[in-house]
C-alpha cells in the first residue's frame, strides 16, 4: 500500500469519491476505471496501492450490506486495480451529484432512524473492505442542519443516537478485528459548526452519556466517536487550525479522518468590487455555499446561509467587513487570483497541526465541486480533465506531506 510513514507512525492519503456518481455498482466500477486508476497511476508507484475515501449512495449501501457476494466483488475489483478503502464518506445519503443538493445534503439528520441504520450498514461494509491493520472511519453529518431545528433537546437526542452507533462500531471492531469509527464532520450551519459548538456537543452530551455505559464506556466512545475535520469548513469559520486541533486534543476528542480542502476569500469587499463579483459568480444551484464575514478585529459579523445572502447585504454591513469566505471547495493547487485569495496556506497549517497533535490516520482530498467549476471564473484554471485535476490535488497533498518529512513506505 502507498502508506506514508514518519518515526513509526503511518497515515493513508487519497481522495474522496463523492466527486463521482456512486448510486449503483455500475457507477462505482465506471469511475474506478475512468478516474481513480488514472489518478493512482500518475502519482503512486505501480507496486503500491492507493487509498480512497469511498462514498456510497444509500440504496447501494443497503444492497451491499445484504449481498456479501457483491461486496466481495467490490473488494476484488479494488485489489485488482491497486486500490484500497481507508474510510467511507457517509455524509450525503442522497445523490450528491444531483442537479440540486443544497440543504438536502444534511438529511436525514441524526434525529432520524434512517441516518442511524444506514450508518451501521456503512460500518459493516467498511469492516469488510478495510485492509488488515488500517483504522477506518465513516464520516457523517455533524448532527443536522441548524435551519431545520436546533434545540438542546435535539442535541441530546442526536448525541444519544451517535453514542449508540459508536457502541455498535466498537462491537463490530472487536468481532472483525478491523477498527471502525464514526466521525461527525463539523460544518457551518450544522449542530457542530465551530470549536465552541463541538466542545459543547461532546462535553454536555456525548461524554456524559458515555460515562453511563459503565467502566471503560467513556474510553470506548472517545475512541470510536472522533470527529472528521474539513480544512475548508474551518477556514470558512475563520478558525485557526492549530488552535482548534489543540483544543480538541485537550478535551480528549480524537480526529478520526480529515478532509484536505480549501476555500476562496475576498478581503475588504466594500472596496474590492472585482472580488465581490468573483464571489457572486460562484453562486451555482447545486451546492450550499455558507458565507461568513469577519471585521478588522477578527470578530465574525455575519454567518450567511448561502451566497445570495451576501449579495443582499446592506452597504453599511459591507463596510464593516474585513474579509469574507465562502464554502466552495476550490482546487488545492490554485494560488488565488488578483481579486481573491485561496486558503490553501491555512490548509498546509491544518496538515501540520494534524500531524503534530493527533493520531489521525486518514487524509482525504475533497474537492467535490469539479463538475460545477466550469461555470465559474475558476473553470479555466481547473481545466476539463477531472482525472488530471484530482491527480494534481493528491500530488499537491503528497508533496506537502513529504515537505514535512513523511515518506512513502
Amino acid at each position: 500500500m502507498a502508506i506514508l510513514r514518519k518515526e513509526g507512525r503511518r497515515i493513508h492519503v487519497g481522495y474522496s469519491t463523492n466527486v463521482h456518481g456512486s448510486e449503483s455498482m455500475e457507477e462505482i466500477h465506471a469511475f474506478l476505471d475512468r478516474f481513480t486508476v488514472p489518478v493512482k497511476d500518475g502519482i503512486i508507484p505501480p507496486d503500491r496501492s492507493m487509498g480512497i475515501d469511498l462514498r456510497l449512495g444509500a440504496a447501494l449501501v443497503r444492497e451491499l450490506d445484504a449481498d456479501s457476494s457483491a461486496l466481495d466483488g467490490l473488494r476484488r475489483r479494488l485489489d485488482e486495480r491497486g486500490l484500497y478503502v481507508f474510510g467511507i464518506n457517509g455524509f450525503p445519503l442522497g445523490d450528491f451529484q444531483a442537479p440540486v443538493v443544497k440543504t438536502s445534503v444534511f438529511e436525514p439528520s441524526w434525529l432520524e432512524s434512517e441516518r442511524f441504520e444506514n450508518t451501521l450498514a456503512m460500518g459493516s461494509i467498511l469492516a469488510r473492505l478495510l485492509p488488515e491493520g488500517v483504522e477506518g472511519s465513516v464520516s457523517t453529518v455533524a448532527g443536522g442542519y441548524r435551519g431545520h431545528g436546533d434545540t438542546p433537546d435535539h442535541h441530546r437526542r442526536m448525541a444519544s443516537t451517535m453514542v449508540r452507533a459508536a457502541e455498535a462500531f466498537a462491537k463490530l471492531s472487536r468481532n472483525t478485528g478491523r477498527t471502525v469509527t464514526l466521525s461527525p464532520e463539523p460544518e457551518p450551519d450544522t449542530t457542530m459548526e465551530d470549536l465552541d459548538s463541538i466542545l459543547s456537543f461532546y462535553g454536555n452530551h456525548v461524554f456524559p452519556l458515555a460515562r453511563r455505559l459503565g467502566p471503560g464506556g467513556e474510553d470506548k466512545i472517545r475512541k470510536h466517536l472522533p470527529v472528521n475535520l474539513d480544512a475548508c469548513h474551518m477556514s470558512v469559520a475563520f478558525e485557526d487550525p492549530r488552535e482548534i486541533i489543540q483544543a480538541l486534543r485537550s478535551a480528549g476528542i480524537r480526529v478520526g479522518k480529515s478532509n484536505v480542502s480549501c476555500c476562496p476569500a475576498v478581503r475588504d469587499p466594500a472596496r474590492n468590487a472585482a472580488g465581490r463579483r468573483f464571489l457572486l459568480a460562484l453562486d451555482e444551484p447545486r451546492f450550499l455555499h455558507q458565507t461568513w464575514c469577519k471585521d478588522a478585529l477578527g470578530v465574525v459579523r455575519h454567518r450567511l446561509p448561502d451566497l445570495p445572502a451576501f449579495r443582499n447585504l446592506a452597504a453599511a454591513d459591507l463596510e464593516e467587513i474585513a474579509e469574507v469566505r465562502t464554502h466552495f471547495h476550490i482546487p488545492l493547487f490554485g494560488g488565488g487570483g488578483q481579486d481573491f485569495i485561496s486558503t490553501r496556506n491555512e490548509t498546509v497549517a491544518f496538515l501540520h497541526a494534524l500531524l503534530d497533535l493527533t493520531d489521525c490516520p486518514g487524509f482525504a482530498v475533497e474537492t467535490y465541486t469539479w463538475h460545477v467549476l466550469g461555470h465559474t471564473p475558476l473553470g479555466e484554471e481547473a481545466g476539463s480533465d477531472l482525472a488530471a485535476g484530482l491527480r494534481a490535488e493528491v500530488g499537491w497533498t503528497l508533496n506537502r506531506l513529504e515537505d514535512a518529512g513523511w515518506t512513502l513506505e
